[in-house]
């Protein structure tokens, strides 16, 4: 039971660490609550749970659920990025607005 419960935990560390660097640096200030949220679900992990502790699996089961929900979270705000932002402004960035002829 110790092994899978160690194998979970390293495995939402890697799952952490991979959507956290899904994070575009210039919106992670917009998600403060959002990254807020998911450190509050992670918490009991870090100060309260013990390999004892009888909760381990519904702490994994909200660690998971928190991740996925942010992960599309993230996923959504990525695309709206790429595909409205950045699409717009380089069609901006060509759009001629004066044609100066010599």
């Amino acid at each position: 039971k110790f092994k899978t419960y160690y194998s979970q935990l390293r495995f939402v560390l890697r799952e952490y660490e991979r959507v956290m660097s899904l994070v575009i640096p210039v919106i992670r200030p917009l998600l403060r609550a959002h990254l807020d949220n998911l450190d509050f679900k992670i918490q009991p992990g870090i100060s309260v749970l013990t390999w004892h502790s009888m909760n381990i699996d519904g702490y994994l089961q909200r660690i998971h659920a928190g991740l996925a929900r942010f992960e599309e979270l993230i996923h959504k705000i990525n695309e709206i990025i790429e595909f409205r932002i950045e699409k717009n402004l380089k069609l901006i960035s060509k759009t001629l607005l004066v044609d100066v002829r010599p």
